[in-house]
């Protein structure tokens, strides 16, 4: 979470220095789906998840919420498939409820986001590049970062 809120304030300082625009790939908002999962499993104890919710929740009111965000969305059927077609050994043992409860924390951080900013939703199916969302004009920036 750290680290992601570093990268938010360097992106937001670069952007008025430079006119830059940064796209993230993840982000300090989607962070907390994996700790949500987290602790629903009980690999975070009650202290903890406390404990990250409030420095979350300072971290979070010194941010600009972003101008758009981009939610890349595939079913966890299809999660499944491309995490059994590239074959990472980091990702072994990913299984469908962790699938399922991601996607449903996500979803509540997508619901929360849309009630503060532009929110689109892209289906991610297919696989389509990045360059893709350029064409369909989904991003207007020069310069993609992830």
């Amino acid at each position: 979470m750290a680290h992601r809120f570093k990268m938010h304030i360097e992106a937001v300082q670069e952007e008025w220095s430079t006119g830059v625009t940064t796209v993230f790939d993840r982000s300090i908002y989607g962070d907390r789906a994996f700790a949500d999962v987290l602790y629903g499993y009980g690999h975070i104890d009650e202290l903890g998840f406390g404990s990250y919710m409030q420095h979350r929740e300072c971290m979070e009111r010194q941010l600009l919420v972003p101008q758009q965000v981009i939610f890349l969305d595939v079913s966890v059927d299809t999660a499944i498939n491309r995490i059994q077609k590239r074959g990472r050994d980091c990702e072994k043992g990913i299984n469908r409820d962790y699938l399922v409860r991601l996607s449903e924390a996500y979803e509540k951080i997508i619901s929360e986001l849309e009630k503060q900013t532009n929110v689109q939703r892209y289906s991610w199916e297919d696989g389509s590049d990045v360059e893709d969302i350029k064409i369909e004009g989904l991003l207007e920036y020069e310069e993609v970062r992830c």
